[in-house]
This record gives C-alpha cells, structure tokens and sequence, in this order.
C-alpha cells in the first residue's frame, strides 16, 4: 500500500499544489517568475481569478496522479455572455446607429467630384470618311 505524502505547511508548496490540482504546469508558471518564489504562484493563480488558500487552512495532500508533467491543459476559456456588458453594448450601437443617422444628410452632399478635381476633358468624334 502507499502512504500518502505528509501535507506542507508552507505557503508557496500550498499554493503549488493548488495550481497543480487544476491543471497548471511547472512549464506554464515559469512564464509567471521562478518556480522558487511564492510571488509566481501567486501571480499565476491571482491572473485567472483563482482564490488563494488561506494562511491556517490546511493543504490538500498532493499525490502522483495529480501531477500530470507532460499533460499541458490550458485554463478554461472565458464565457462571452459573461464578458460582454449588454446595457453598454446596446447603448453603444444605438449611439453609433444615431451618429449614423446625423451623418447621412451631409455625406449626401459630398460627391467624390468635388473632392477630386479634375481637368476636363474633350472628346471629339468623327462619324464618316474624310
């Protein structure tokens, strides 16, 4: 049988292990600092929103299963319902929708002619033999 492995009391090996359980990679955090510095544990897990365990709460255990080197799993991407603030997205389109409707009358006004002068031209033809 195995025994399972004594629990840690410091911070930086609780934050480790949190990071493990949900898939992260040593790989992934070094991209965060040293893998020596509970700053990059923290960092890591701070930028996908993840609560940090607290100071007197004890740390899960860590067993092998859990630790999975070659397995890459990239963190669950965000919900763009949950991204996205309607009120200020309708808001938004009605203000770019009106802003469109003031412009259409003096768009109407400006023809690419009058930007772009040019000289005229004379065209000469010549129907029958000479």
């Amino acid at each position: 049988m195995s025994t399972p492995q004594t629990t840690s009391q410091r911070r930086i090996d609780r934050l480790k292990a949190t990071a493990l359980n949900l898939g992260f990679t040593k790989e992934y955090a070094k991209r965060y600092g040293k893998l020596s510095k509970t700053a990059t544990w923290e960092t890591l897990l701070n930028s996908y929103g993840v609560k940090l365990p607290e100071h007197d709460t004890p740390a899960q255990p860590i067993s092998n299963s859990n630790i999975q080197s070659d397995f890459v799993r990239q963190p669950t991407p965000v919900n763009f319902f949950r991204w996205v603030d309607f009120p200020q997205l309708i808001a938004l389109t009605l203000a770019s929708a009106g802003l469109f409707v003031l412009a259409r009358p003096l768009l109407q006004h400006i023809s690419p002619s009058k930007l772009f002068q040019l000289p005229p031209v004379q065209i000469n033809i010549k129907i029958g033999a000479k």
